[in-house]
């Protein structure tokens, strides 16, 4: 019988896991000091100036946890991770940030999280799992910015108040913010993600550009312009996920509330207008102005810059709020039609012939595509009518709709064509009558 010393393999995955964050942040032109003592924290980043290479007395703890094998529900596009309780405890008692970098060694990949940002939420915290976006949670060169704003000055809250909304980095469901659900295929819908996976059109180049600036600080607004399910709201909620994890996101409720706290937007803020007839144009005009009006000195103030402004609207409401010719001295709303005209990204019908080769590749992953695709009739956007029953449950009336609609009724929707590919495709839509 062998008395030698023996290495488990979990001993050697958890080396790999923390060699691999050394090299990261190396990478990322910071300083990492490993523990050899582990009572949870792997080790430190020490936060080095990008301009004048200057160490900044800054440090961010570190928490390793590799794994050769998939994260619990892991798909192409994020993976859950539940702590230990004692765990938990430990990263969120003392008075430093904790980064937690989740890792497959063998693959070169790993993520990030702020663990006192992801579990302020006290509902969160007694679940004690998060869920990581691996598209956005990159623990890479481009993490740099975030961690360094992370240790300068942390975007989580100590029960003080940052103005409305809460931070991106904390879940939003895609439903909160209106993004409509897919229907349910025929067959085996095991390990689907809530949504379908995204192809990005010629208009994703043009938002991206906006979404980018106002990362880099510099207020801007966008507003997606397109008919009935064009996929304007899920076009906005995939370039959300491009902002760092310490910017807000606003979704008010309505009109009243975004009167009464739009003058308490902090800076880093989405301001989530769907629908944007809903607080622009009512029956009180002079609200709607007023929103206007506040939503427009938002963008040129740089006490809270940067802002990023995201809405939509149909063509028949851009043309009401923003009409090409105005009788001088009848125009009742000058201030959103100033905010309307030139900011507008419209969102075209169809898919061009590039963007259908990639639906149909992401269609074989995914059978919500697959059925729509092969049940369309020559390639036409159709009313998918008969499949309407077995995909109504869950979705629910909406609670707002833009004036001056008519009360909405609920129409089937699901359109499954080849030539036009609308991204909303594959939902029950509510359609104005």
């Amino acid at each position: 019988m062998s008395r030698s010393k023996k290495v488990s393999r979990q001993t050697l995955i958890g080396e790999a896991g923390v060699a691999l964050i050394h090299t990261r942040v190396t990478a990322m032109g910071f300083l990492f000091e490993p523990h050899r003592l582990d009572h949870g924290i792997d080790g430190r980043i020490e936060l080095v100036d990008p301009v004048t290479q200057e160490a900044l007395n800054l440090t961010l703890l570190v928490q390793s946890k590799a794994s050769t094998l998939p994260f619990p529900g892991e798909t192409d596009t994020s993976f859950r991770y539940t702590c230990r309780e004692r765990d938990l405890h430990y990263w969120l008692g003392g008075n430093a940030t904790v980064i937690l970098v989740l890792s497959h060694p063998d693959d070169n990949e790993a993520w990030w999280v702020d663990i006192q940002a992801a579990f302020a939420d006290p509902a969160r915290r007694a679940s004690r799992t998060v869920t990581i976006d691996k598209r956005r949670q990159v623990f890479d060169a481009s993490a740099a910015p975030e961690l360094l704003q992370r240790a300068m000055k942390p975007c989580y809250s100590y029960g003080m108040d940052e103005g409305p909304g809460r931070l991106i980095s904390e879940a939003w469901s895609p439903f909160a913010l209106e993004v409509h659900e897919a229907i349910t295929p025929f067959g085996d819908t095991t390990g689907l993600p809530e949504l379908p996976p995204y192809v990005p059109r010629q208009h994703d180049g043009d938002l991206e550009k906006i979404v980018q600036k106002a990362a880099a600080g510099v207020s801007g607004i966008a507003l997606l312009l397109g008919n009935s399910s064009t996929g304007k709201t899920r076009s906005a909620w995939e370039q959300v996920h491009r902002l760092p994890c310490h910017w807000r996101l606003w979704h008010p409720a309505s009109p009243d509330e975004l009167v009464e706290r739009l003058p308490s937007v902090g800076a880093h803020t989405v301001l989530w207008l769907n629908e944007l007839p809903r607080y622009l144009y009512t029956d009180d005009v002079r609200r709607d102005e007023t929103i206007a009006a506040g939503l427009l000195e938002a963008l040129r103030s740089a006490d809270c810059a940067p802002v990023l402004i995201l809405g939509t609207l149909w063509h028949e409401y851009r043309l009401r709020l923003a009409p090409a010719e105005v009788e001088i001295g009848s125009e009742t709303r000058p201030n959103a039609r100033i905010l309307v005209a030139g900011n507008l990204v419209p969102v075209p019908e169809t898919f061009g012939a590039v963007e259908s080769g990639r639906l149909a590749e992401a269609a074989v992953t995914d059978a919500r595509l697959a059925e729509a695709l092969a049940r369309a009739e020559e390639g036409h956007i159709t009313q998918y009518s008969p499949a309407a029953p077995r995909r109504s449950s869950g979705i629910e009336r909406p609670t707002r709709w833009p004036e001056p609609c008519c009360t909405p009724r609920w129409t089937p929707a699901v359109s499954v064509g080849v030539k036009s590919y609308q991204w909303v495709s594959w939902l029950l839509r509510p359609s104005p009558t």
